[in-house]
């Protein structure tokens, strides 16, 4: 089972189901996830539990949100603008593919 450390305020999206994707670049680290696996995501003081259902690969943060809609992956943002401008700021300088993982918390 992997671990993901991921921010406290999208870790709580998760908790509350709010978050249904997680996006990364295609590191190493992500490359051999696939479907069914189970992956902890962790915070500093919490985790939880979720089962991957599908994973996605775009070539950029425009293409991931032409096709999937951004409220499913945080509840900060108002705009899929917002959105892409919030994941290049995490990620300023990336030439990576990018990854996307459906989740579902475990229960």
């Amino acid at each position: 089972m992997k671990t993901i450390f991921i921010k406290s305020l999208a870790l709580t999206d998760i908790i509350s189901e709010n978050k249904t994707y997680e996006l990364r670049l295609k590191k190493r680290y992500f490359q051999n996830l696939k479907i069914g696996d189970i992956c902890t995501f962790k915070d500093s003081m919490r985790k939880v539990i979720c089962i991957i259902e599908d994973v996605l690969i775009f070539k950029t943060f425009e293409d991931v949100f032409e096709k999937l809609d951004f409220k499913h992956f945080n509840t900060r943002t108002d705009c899929k603008e917002e959105t892409i401008n919030l994941y290049k700021s995490l990620y300023p300088n990336h030439n990576l593919s990018v990854l996307v993982l459906k989740i579902k918390k475990k229960t």
